[in-house]
């Protein structure tokens, strides 16, 4: 009987932390997401700017690598969702209960 409540203690124990894992993945995708948004629309406007006026490879070159630097971010964002999502899905759905 003891051995029980230990191992449901330590469950519970687990529980919690992937609550708290879930809390923090959720609040760090929010809080980096809207930001990094800004940033993909900005990147891609200077773009489409820089090519209409034709600024060349030395204007072109860097923005592109910006561009893509901010997509590779973005895909791990994604995947930070979907771990998120994942806790959410082991926690049974409640995960800020």
């Amino acid at each position: 009987m003891e051995e029980n409540l230990d191992t449901r203690d330590a469950v519970g124990v687990y529980r919690e932390r992937l609550r708290k894992a879930h809390r923090e993945i959720t609040k760090l995708y929010h809080d980096a997401n809207n930001p990094l948004a800004i940033l993909v629309g900005n990147a891609q406007l200077a773009l489409e700017i820089a090519a209409s006026m034709k600024l060349g490879e030395e204007i072109l070159e860097p923005l592109e690598d910006i561009d893509r630097a901010l997509q590779k971010l973005t895909q791990h964002m994604d995947r930070l969702a979907e771990i998120g999502k994942q806790l959410e899905a082991d926690l049974g759905g409640r995960a800020s209960a």
